[in-house]
């Protein structure tokens, strides 16, 4: 559903590449407090799956990808449990609002295509582009400018002045994207906040007209 080129059912090198570095930069860099995951020390944790799907690739999956991932993860909402002794009660959003998890830090990726042996970069590369460029740097990081992943692929070496400038750029680059982001998480928390007050309120005109 996303190109063409994509087959039903198998997953081709490009997906496992995909995942080896979302793995990488999202798990490994421990962005999520995973001890809020846990119900029963021990014993009971809840799991967090992320199910990507792309609806139309033209170029730079990895970035949209990630992304997504981080968006997804951070407007969850996890049910609230109680605990008392050997019985454990899962709440429904009507009787107690969810809990968000806790995201420590956003590692965002910026992915460079270079082009002539490293003469020329690109921000954000779209298919074709992909297609004829000699190699490809991507840059994981977070706000603290922390690198959390970083892969060079294709036939071609970098200077270290170019790096340099790439993680100059993607410092930049990422700061305003994560504000980007928390603006919007923001803004959406508010809206479900003034959603249950009206439902409240609503209730409340109910059961006193009764």
């Amino acid at each position: 559903m996303g190109a063409q080129h994509f087959e039903v059912g198998k997953q081709s090198e490009q997906g496992v590449e995909l995942n080896r570095l979302l793995e990488r930069n999202l798990k490994q860099s421990r962005f999520l407090d995973i001890e809020t995951l846990c119900i029963r020390a021990g014993e009971k944790v809840w799991q967090i799956r992320v199910d990507l799907n792309v609806i139309n690739h033209d170029g730079n999956i990895l970035d949209c990808a990630n992304l997504a991932v981080i968006c997804a993860v951070s407007h969850f909402r996890l049910p609230e449990v109680s605990v008392t002794g050997d019985q454990i009660k899962i709440f429904t959003p009507e009787e107690r609002n969810p809990i968000p998890l806790i995201v420590i830090h956003m590692p965002i990726t910026l992915s460079f295509a270079f082009f002539d042996q490293g003469k020329y970069l690109l921000v954000d590369p779209n298919e074709l582009e992909e297609k004829c460029m000699d190699g490809k740097l991507v840059i994981g990081m977070n706000r603290h400018r922390e690198i959390c992943t970083m892969q060079l692929s294709g036939n071609m070496l970098l200077l270290k002045d170019q790096i340099k400038r790439c993680v100059d750029i993607t410092a930049k680059k990422i700061l305003k994207i994560t504000e980007f982001i928390q603006e919007e998480i923001n803004k959406n928390s508010n809206d479900i906040e003034n959603k249950k007050s009206i439902r409240s309120s609503n209730l409340d005109e109910k059961m006193s007209l009764i």
